[in-house]
Order: C-alpha cells, then structure tokens, then sequence
C-alpha cells in the first residue's frame, strides 16, 4: 500500500487530479507550486537520510571485504580499530600550542587527553574507509529532487549592482543580527568583478525593521537607495520603542535620501511605503520562507546565512547536498 520510494522523493504529475470541487478537478500541479519550497526541503530532507544510511551501509561493506582480505570476523576488524590509541606527550603539547595561539586557554590539560584519544581512534577508522573508498569501484544511482524554481519578481524592490549580471533576490531587513551580517556578504559580493544584480526585498513584521525599510524605500525613489542602506548599516538597529533616527539626524539623513526631512517623513509614514513592505513580507512566507533572511539565487531558494562565496555557487547553478534541509 506504500508508494514507490522514489515516488517521495519527486513531484506529482502536473496534471494528476489530487481533488474535486464538484465537478472541477484540483490538479497536482497547483499543491505543488503552492507548497513547491516546503515540499522541496522534506522530499530533500528524505533523500538526504537515504544517502546517509546509504553511506553506512557501503561502509560496513568495504570493512566487512577488509576483514575477509585480512582473514578474520568483521567484528574482529572493528574492535581493533576501535582500541584506543595512547596520547603521546609530543601530540598533546601541540594541541594545546594551537589552542593558546588561538587564543583559547587551555585550563586542565589531563581532562583534554580523553578527548583526543577519542578524536585520534576515530580517525584511524575514518583513514581506512578513505583508502578502502578510493581503491572500490562505487556507484551511487540515488538522486536528489529536483531543484524548484521559484517565481522571481523584482517588482519595487531596491537594485543594486549590475543591471545585467544573474539576479538574486534578497529577502531581508536591516535590524536581525543575522540579517546584517547578509548585508555584509552581499557587499563582497556586489564588490567581485563581474556582480550579479540584487533586489532587495523587505521581510519584516517588527516596527524597528519597518522603520528601516521604509527609510530606504523613500531614498531608492531618488535614486539614493544604497546611500541610505548603507548608512542604517553603520547604525545600531533602534530597540524596542525608539526609532533609528533622532529629531536632530533627520535632516542629515534627508538629505542623504536627497529629500527634505518633511518628505522623508511623511514618505516613510505613507500607506503605500507600509503596505509595499508587508506585501513583500507576506510573499516571502507565501514562498515558504518561515524567517529572514531569504534569498532567490536564479529562481532557486536559499534561507539563512549565506556567505558571498555560497550565494556565487548559487547564482552559477551548483547546489550542495546540505542546502536541502535549510529552514
């Protein structure tokens, strides 16, 4: 009664019926798209486990053929390469030369000794099976779902870099502690020699990140987007009850935005300003996006932190096995 394995793993028939309102059938294609993140992450998620136990079990074959080759029980094999291996003096002095050097204190050296002695058994495990794997013939014909491309609308959101690179869409605010630290990165990455184009987009339900957003919604229509961007950057994002800017900063910041400080204001206190904000909010969690920051690397998804380096691997098409499980 079960699907075919496989079948977890990819998605529905586009126009297989999964529903009827009466005599209107509901077709696979439209759950799909509606859930197309989510899905992704646990058919991902699954493969990622079989791949795992996969590796176990390949494992425990190549040890098992080891033991044959060397003419005794697998549970012979394995018990000798569990036995722990002295720590000499010499190793454990340069463990605690690197820790210092590193700037970590290193209090009661003889609670270290188990540790290590633990890490050195492992790797004599771990050696084995690198030489055993790179002298056996292994195929893996498990393969992973495909990637969903998502919709990717730039519409109203604040460009910056080039208008003719791969575009990534950023889903983000100016106040999250993780969110900054993406401002950071797409920094690096708008600084390489060929940028990509990034729009940003706003996900944020708090007032302080509101705030933020609106101050470079505002500036992006004088064209001084990333003027302002950058400076709420410098800033220490407002707590809870105050706002980024005093009475006295706000013609300064205006000015940056290239407006008055009036327009600035009654700009970022408009309901077309408010309401472009939660619409953009409101798409990212339609997507499937739980929390920022977010991303759309050439239509296909990315959540959490990224470094300038993964959003380039993106953006070129690779996809590693471990952005699967991403939240």
């Amino acid at each position: 009664m079960l699907p075919d394995a496989h079948a977890l793993e990819t998605a529905l028939p586009t126009e297989l019926p999964v529903g009827w309102l009466g005599d209107e059938r509901v077709p696979a294609l439209a759950v799909e798209q509606a859930g197309a993140l989510k899905l992704y992450r646990l058919r991902g998620e699954l493969f990622l486990q079989r791949r795992r136990n996969l590796d176990a079990v390949i494992d425990e074959q190549l040890l098992r053929l080891e033991a044959q080759r060397r003419g005794m029980p697998l549970a012979e094999l394995e018990k000798s390469l569990l036995q722990t291996t002295p720590l000499t003096d010499a190793e454990l002095s340069d463990f605690i030369s690197r820790e210092r050097a590193a700037g970590r204190a290193v209090e009661n050296v003889e609670r270290i000794r188990p540790y290590l002695e633990f890490q050195k058994t492992h790797r004599r495990r771990e050696q084995l099976l690198r030489e055993l794997r790179s002298q056996a013939q292994i195929e893996v014909t498990l393969r992973p779902p495909a990637r969903p491309q998502l919709p990717v609308d730039a519409t109203g959101g604040v460009s910056l870099g080039s208008n003719e690179g791969p575009l990534l869409i950023v889903f983000t605010n100016y106040e999250c502690s993780i969110c900054r630290a993406t401002h950071r990165e797409l920094d690096r990455l708008l600084g390489a020699p060929d940028p990509p184009r990034v729009v940003l987009r706003d996900f944020a339900d708090h007032p302080v990140a509101m705030e933020a957003a609106a101050l470079v919604r505002c500036a992006a229509r004088t064209g001084r987007g990333a003027a302002l961007r950058k400076e709420l950057l410098r800033r220490v994002p407002g707590s809870e009850g105050k706002t980024w800017l005093s009475t006295n900063e706000l013609p300064t910041v205006a000015r940056l935005a290239g407006m008055t400080a009036a327009a600035l204001r009654a700009c970022t206190a408009s309901k077309e300003i408010r309401a472009r904000i939660e619409h953009d909010t409101q798409t990212a969690r339609q997507l499937g996006f739980d929390e920022p920051p977010a991303f759309i690397a050439a239509g296909v998804p990315l959540s959490g932190m990224q470094e300038a380096r993964q959003l380039e691997a993106a953006l070129r098409g690779e996809w590693p096995l471990e952005a699967m499980g991403q939240r």
